[in-house]
């Protein structure tokens, strides 16, 4: 203990010097804080690329969707008609079975022609004639051929107009507006339905200065901490921006943070926790031993 007559000067001197002799050097590390916000990681608005009225709207606001899934229709009437012409066109067979019957008969005339003419029982024009009119019916099978080659891509083309004529989510994600109801017309103009977003995961778009960079890498692991529950979660560097703003000197920086379930709010301020581990902070520890002064200071 100190006595009371100790110079108040001299005793806060030694105090200090009491606290640092006790004082450790942590890892822990200084950090700077960047705000922003979250939103999903697609939003995206789903659109026709043909005009229309809408037969059919198969989900509503709220429902949980998944990729493939189809999610509206326009009248698809001609469309399944054209496709149903196509599907027959393919498959028909007729013209190449009588074709290729007619080519058989005609190879059948050139060779007995051909053992006439070498028996000098037939002339050469006739031989010529008959080589021609064979060598005519292979090139009409070959465009029968070709032909169908032509109408099997025509049949894929329908599927594909029929397919223009339905709306099906990109994404698995949530719908979270329908701009349009069944039974109204749909224009190039304005060609989005409804909208679909991605919750998991959830996208964050920092302004981080072009100085702190460095703390950063992509694919690395970054802290994300919510400033209204103050939870902290894990993040990871998806894009570091090659260029800088000039007037602010900041960089955009896109982190992905995982959420199952949809438990993290999308819209919630949240901020990008940088750390510098080249700059430990020193942690002023009162040792056991130091304990037993009884330090008091003169008012």
């Amino acid at each position: 203990m100190f006595p009371v007559s100790f110079p108040n000067t001299i005793r806060k001197w030694v105090c200090f010097c009491i606290l640092l002799s006790g004082g450790v050097l942590p890892t822990s590390v200084m950090a700077r804080d960047v705000i922003s916000f979250t939103k999903p990681y697609h939003d995206i608005d789903i659109a026709v690329s043909e005009m229309g009225i809408i037969t059919q709207v198969l989900v509503k606001e709220g429902d949980v969707v998944t990729k493939g899934q189809l999610l509206a229709k326009l009248d698809d009437t001609e469309a399944i008609a054209k496709l149903k012409i196509a599907e027959k066109a393919k498959e028909a067979r007729g013209q190449i079975e009588a074709a290729e019957v007619e080519l058989k008969l005609q190879s059948s005339v050139v060779k007995k022609t051909q053992e006439l003419f070498r028996n000098n029982h037939a002339e050469q024009f006739e031989l010529d004639r008959a080589i021609s009119r064979e060598s005519v019916l292979q090139a009409n099978l070959k465009t029968l051929l070709e032909d169908i080659e032509i109408k099997k891509l025509e049949y894929e083309r329908a599927k594909i107009q029929l397919r223009r004529r339905q709306l099906f989510s990109p994404i698995d994600g949530i719908v979270t507006e329908i701009y349009f109801d069944q039974g109204e017309y749909v224009s190039l103009n304005q060609p989005a339905i409804l909208k679909v977003v991605q919750l998991d995961p959830l996208l964050v778009i920092f302004s981080v200065p072009v100085h702190l960079t460095n703390r950063i890498s992509v694919g690395g692991p970054v802290d994300v901490q919510f400033t209204g529950s103050k939870q902290t979660v894990k993040g990871h560097v998806e894009f570091i921006s090659p260029t800088v703003d000039p007037q602010s000197a900041e960089t955009r920086v896109r982190v992905r943070i995982p959420n199952p379930k949809n438990k993290l709010r999308c819209g919630a301020e949240c901020k990008l926790i940088l750390r510098d581990k080249s700059k430990p902070i020193v942690n002023l520890v009162i040792p056991e031993s130091s304990r037993q002064y009884d330090v008091r200071f003169e008012k």
